[in-house]
């Protein structure tokens, strides 16, 4: 989502990364010329330690002047910024099962992430796919949908994914075959042809997973034929 659009008023582009970790990904959204804005977000403090340990491969981000880490929650960070604040927002959380992490898997966190890109910004979420059964990642892919209709799955890697959106992006819901300008630019593959908003899974969403090596979690296990449900955070 760091490429840049073709819109003149995109020259200074203002970004958000949620879940730091290693800094890898901030690093790579640095190195585009027209970011001039870079808030680094994670809730662990332990990560101004452990930057240092991947300076060769993060570019000490941190250091760069148009950068700033904030040691919070990410979905607390995000919902006080300004709605339109943000080009950019990309992510990468453990996996959903992990303590704590579910919310930013949810239709309220997308939703928000929507309001604070301005008209024409992309949203790009990581989703580690080893141990996670086929109905679990349409349960992911529909909530995300919920939010960005036109949004898509792409294949990274044999057990990564990740879910692409853009703010404004069309009509829904989507047409068949249809790809939203700004995702069809970056050159992806869809994982999953394209994953539309009108409730049709392609079958080749399971041939995303090879066999799971967790158990699954009761709310996988749905009866044959049915949808699963977004995820919807209890108030």
């Amino acid at each position: 989502p760091a490429l840049p659009p073709e819109e003149p008023d995109c020259a200074a582009a203002w970004a958000l990364v949620i879940c730091v970790g290693t800094g890898m990904t901030a690093a790579a959204v640095a190195r585009h010329p027209g970011v001039k804005r870079l808030d680094l977000v994670d809730i662990s403090p332990t990560v101004t330690h452990t930057l240092p340990w991947f300076e060769r491969a993060n570019d000490r981000v941190w250091e760069d002047p148009r950068a700033q880490l904030h040691i919070e929650d990410g979905r607390v960070f995000l919902s006080q910024a300004p709605e339109g604040a943000y080009d950019i927002i990309t992510l990468e959380p453990p996996p959903p099962r992990a303590a704590g992490v579910a919310a930013l898997y949810s239709v309220e966190f997308y939703a928000a992430a929507r309001d604070r890109l301005r008209e024409g910004g992309a949203l790009a979420q990581w989703l580690p796919l080893h141990g996670m059964t086929a109905e679990e990642l349409r349960m992911l892919t529909r909530t995300f949908l919920r939010v960005f209709p036109e949004g898509e799955l792409i294949r990274l890697k044999e057990n990564e994914a990740a879910l692409l959106g853009v703010r404004g992006a069309g009509a829904p819901p989507a047409q068949p075959g249809h790809r939203h300008p700004t995702i069809a630019a970056l050159g992806f593959e869809s994982a999953a042809a394209h994953v539309s908003a009108t409730n049709s899974w392609p079958d080749d969403v399971d041939s995303l997973l090879g066999t799971s090596t967790f158990p699954s979690r009761s709310f996988s296990r749905l009866p044959s034929g049915r949808r699963p449900p977004p995820i919807i955070m209890s108030r």
